[in-house]
């Protein structure tokens, strides 16, 4: 099986300075009308800021990120995970990820939207965390890069100078972003990877996440270079659920 992971030939997309009290400007991009997702809760793009993209569609055109190579300790399957969903049974209610133990702190399951289990570090709260873990099954219709395209417009709509890269499958099965924002007091870096459902038209993805606040900002920043690769193949190693 091919599996996503960053490319080579550009180490990182985070080489260049990050301004962190760089306004974000909106930007109109029509693949938003086109391809949208819903996602909710205290996620991805800073706290209060909730992406409401309801309309699925088709998406033409190229995508304008390189395609990966693919080296063998990043792929999706690792020894932490088997990388294949568990259908129809409840979500645990806590887990252990890298010796750390992370407690179930959000459940929604909704027929429009689908299920998101949100995972943060025993004894924080989704308010304040300084990780994230979450699973998401959502009955879209649409490929997994077209999802990871979408994501980066939304974030670009948010942020227009996160840096970021959208990676894909050789075969196209799986997709995936990484990317770091800021907004406020808060910093922090994402990876997503999508993946079509066994159950039917439906999108299943993991996220994992990081943030820092404050004065731990800049040097959270800075250290991404170094850090982005490992912190991919971590999230990768998590597999979804459905």
């Amino acid at each position: 099986m091919n599996h996503p992971t960053p490319t080579d030939c550009d180490p990182t997309p985070y080489t260049a300075p990050m301004a962190v009290d760089v306004p974000a400007k909106p930007r109109r991009n029509w693949l938003l009308i086109t391809l949208m997702v819903l996602f909710v809760g205290p996620i991805a793009l800073m706290v209060a800021v909730v992406i409401l993209l309801t309309i699925v569609g088709v998406v033409g055109g190229a995508m304008d990120q390189d395609q990966a190579s693919i080296p063998a300790e990043a792929t999706l399957v690792s020894s932490q995970s088997t990388g294949v969903g568990v259908t129809n049974v409840s979500p645990p209610t806590s887990f252990d990820f890298n010796g750390q133990v992370f407690a179930l702190k959000f459940v929604a399951d909704d027929e429009s939207s689908g299920t998101l289990n949100e995972y943060v570090p025993e004894g924080e709260t989704l308010e304040r965390w300084s990780k994230m873990i979450a699973f998401r099954d959502q009955p879209i219709d649409a490929e997994p890069a077209a999802m990871a395209e979408a994501m980066a417009d939304s974030l670009l709509e948010i942020n227009p100078q996160a840096p970021y890269a959208v990676w894909h499958s050789e075969d196209g099965s799986r997709s995936g972003i990484d990317f770091a924002t800021w907004q406020g007091d808060i910093a922090e870096f994402n990876v997503f990877v999508y993946a079509r459902s066994p159950r039917g038209k439906r999108i299943v993805s993991c996220q994992y996440a990081e943030r820092a606040y404050g004065d731990q900002m800049e040097s959270f920043l800075d250290g991404l270079p170094l850090r982005r690769r490992g912190l991919i193949v971590q999230a990768a190693s998590l597999g979804f659920q459905y």
